[in-house]
């Protein structure tokens, strides 16, 4: 028979846009009372709540340029609900990773456990998935193993996807998902110190942007269950990867082994057990893979870019910015963010990861030409692309950084004002 966990709970914290009632008792005697916050309503059956909830949070993400984090959009009761879901064995809430097809349209590359192996992209036909393309077994638990967690009328689910990212200014539009399963031969170690043996299955995720912050990192699972969370450091890696390390979400599930290796509050690891030497080696490999992947995909997207414009100005313009990115980021697979200069609220929050200046602030310093012939109006476009080329360098460099946004327009305003003077 499935395991159906019930609880009850007298919630009574508040956040941001998610929270419950608060009450709080006056000096008088009052009480005062703050109606609850909810993304549901009563009348939603238990299902539906947690993925209005799970929603409620991705919609945090077109607000604001910021990755929605937990502790501020959500109080600490349904952050206690979040905690739940994501360590539970539970259900995800659209579909187990291992069940992604070829019609989900996410390109599926399979991780290697040599030492210096690379990825391989795999195409999958018909309607097998992952984890029968893979023989992947970590996801079957059986009608028997079925765990159902209840709580105060919210029925509980592992809120992950790889599905539905956000559409962000990065060269690579899609998610990327790499597959892999290792079940090492320890037999050098002694017995006595190896703890028997070890076989886990995993993925990685590569999204240009990761919702909410927190799901960005990786979290090892032992009996489907987890009381670790996720990762941010993968594990202490080493490699500087500070902007892709923040697009990758991961998940490790064992089925053999590794049990030894968690510490008595089962919330952290022996770092020295045999086990958890061996995971953490297989990690740290399967990033350079996945890092080396995403170089390739994004440098090939980068030169597709370059080829594609067809003002020689442009790809004059595009070349040097590139050049002088590279100079200042010391990576050949970085590429310099999108800049837009628009007055339009739509495009302001598509792009909530490109860099977005109001365009008529900026230029309202320009004089405007005479007449409005065609010569005009392409000296302005050129003019401005050679504003957004200055803007790229300068995020290179590192000058926006820890600017407030007003200061960034009025910095640009003032360059865009010097560029325009003219002599009379």
């Amino acid at each position: 028979m499935p395991w159906h966990l019930q609880v009850l709970l007298n919630n009574s914290s508040t956040q941001d846009i998610c929270n419950v009632r608060k009450r709080r008792q006056a000096k008088e005697g009052d009480v005062i009372e703050k109606k609850a916050n909810l993304p549901w309503t009563n009348d939603d059956l238990p299902k539906e709540r947690f993925a209005k909830l799970v929603q409620a949070v991705k919609d945090k993400e077109g607000n604001s340029a910021q990755n929605p984090e937990l502790d501020k959009v959500l109080d600490n009761y349904l952050n206690m609900i979040w905690t739940l879901s994501l360590s539970a064995p539970l259900d995800y809430i659209e579909g187990h990773p291992f069940e992604a097809r070829a019609n989900d349209g996410i390109p599926i590359f399979e991780l290697s456990n040599q030492s210096r192996g690379q990825a391989t992209e795999i195409n999958l036909t018909g309607k097998q998935t992952v984890a029968s393309r893979f023989s992947l077994e970590s996801m079957k638990r059986g009608e028997a193993s079925r765990f159902d967690v209840y709580i105060d009328g919210i029925q509980l689910f592992r809120p992950l996807s790889i599905k539905n990212f956000p559409e962000t200014a990065h060269a690579i539009k899609t998610p990327l998902l790499f597959i892999g399963k290792c079940e090492p031969n320890l037999d050098r170690i002694p017995e006595e110190f190896r703890g028997g043996s070890l076989a886990f299955e995993a993925y990685f995720l590569w999204a240009p942007k990761i919702i909410p912050k927190e799901h960005n990192g990786i979290v090892i699972r032992i009996n489907d269950a987890s009381g670790t969370l996720f990762d941010e450091t993968f594990l202490k890696y080493q490699v500087s990867e500070q902007t892709r390390l923040r697009q990758i979400t991961a998940e490790i599930f064992v089925t053999r082994g590794l049990d030894a290796a968690l510490n008595i509050d089962r919330e952290s690891f022996n770092y020295s057990h045999p086990h958890y030497q061996f995971l953490t080696k297989w990690v740290h490999g399967a990033l350079r893979q996945l890092t080396n992947v995403h170089k390739r995909i994004a440098k090939e997207l980068r030169t597709v870019h370059l080829e594609n414009k067809s003002s020689t100005l442009s790809q004059k313009i595009v070349q040097a910015v590139t050049e002088e990115w590279q100079k200042a980021k010391a990576d050949p697979s970085d590429h310099p963010p999108e800049v837009l200069f628009s007055d339009e609220p739509k495009i302001t929050r598509k792009n909530a990861d490109s860099i977005v200046f109001s365009k008529s602030e900026i230029f309202s310093v320009r004089k405007p030409h005479a007449r409005h012939t065609s010569t005009a109006v392409a000296d302005e476009l050129a003019f401005e692309e050679k504003i957004k080329a200055l803007t790229q360098v300068l995020t290179a460099y590192g000058v926006f950084e820890n600017m407030p946004h007003k200061k960034q327009q009025q910095l640009l305003k003032a360059i865009v004002r010097i560029f325009s003077v003219e002599a009379d």
